[in-house]
């Protein structure tokens, strides 16, 4: 089993129904998101889907929400300091990485560092409540869209 590659992503002139943009603030997501362009989030795709690109929303010890572009990758029972580890990882998109390349790594320290996982394992219903929507393509800019963006519209949408 290796962490493939998410399904590609298409260019929107529009933005679709049930969607909305969030801008690409730098690199993290690259080659599949490159800062400059704005992500299209579906807000109605919100089942987990291994290898995809979500957008999750989490709260910081301060209370102040986050939105993050993530890759999810579901683990199968990795061997933890002192249990198995089954669950759903959150992390910045990579290249495809072999399972039996994360389970060499003497630690999960030092596995989830070098295969990019960052935060996990969750439970199906705790990854279903991060999730905002499922990435499914990006514009270049704004202004080439063609439907106007009613804000407050979209906030309600939204979990």
């Amino acid at each position: 089993m290796t962490k493939a590659p998410p399904s590609p992503l298409t260019l929107h002139t529009t933005i679709p129904a049930g969607c909305f943009l969030h801008p690409v603030p730098d690199d993290r997501c690259a080659p599949y998101l490159t800062e400059g362009q704005f992500a299209v989030i579906d807000c109605t795709a919100t089942e987990p889907i291994e290898n995809e690109l979500f957008m999750i929303q989490f709260s910081s010890w301060q209370s102040e929400r986050h939105r993050s572009i993530v890759q999810l990758t579901r683990t199968p029972r990795l061997l933890g300091r002192n249990r198995d580890i089954d669950g759903w990882w959150e992390g910045r998109p990579r290249q495809p990485v072999a399972l039996a390349e994360v389970k060499s790594y003497k630690t999960m320290d030092k596995a989830i560092a070098n295969v990019g996982l960052k935060y996990g394992p969750l439970a199906l219903e705790g990854i279903r409540r991060r999730i905002v929507g499922r990435v499914v393509g990006w514009l270049l800019a704004p202004d080439v869209c063609v439907l106007p963006v009613d804000r407050a519209a979209v906030m309600e949408r939204l979990p």
